[in-house]
């Protein structure tokens, strides 16, 4: 999975994008956040310059995959930013893994647009 690991903080803040999006879309939030917190962005399964899943992996999937991305990071527990989509992945991350969460963001995000495995595949 593709993954922008920036700043120098201890504090690690994952950062989930929406449908359309990618790790990119939080270049200019690394920038101003990293002398205080470490800026973690994936590409999601499936996007940008991430291999697509094998299948379909559906919320859980998605959300399991954030968390072996801080598995591979060494990062017991984080905050998570979700924006629109990526929101959803950070609402089923806290509760999958609710002992790794140290905090939690959504931004304009919706309650569960696209969780629908046929509805998640025409989305992307």
């Amino acid at each position: 999975m593709a993954v922008r690991d920036a700043g120098g903080g201890a504090t690690p803040v994952l950062c989930l994008h929406g449908i359309g999006s990618s790790a990119a879309g939080f270049d200019a939030l690394s920038r101003l956040l990293a002398g205080r917190l470490r800026v973690i962005a994936w590409d999601a399964p499936g996007y940008a310059a991430s291999d697509d899943p094998p299948g379909a992996p559906g919320m859980d999937g998605y959300a399991d995959a954030a968390a072996r991305v801080l598995d591979g990071l060494g990062i017991r527990r984080a905050s998570v930013l979700g924006t629109s989509w990526g929101g959803v992945i950070a609402t089923r991350f806290a509760l999958r893994h609710p002992d790794r969460l140290d905090a939690l963001v959504l931004a304009d995000s919706t309650r569960g647009s696209g969780t629908a495995p046929a509805k998640a595949a025409a989305m992307r």
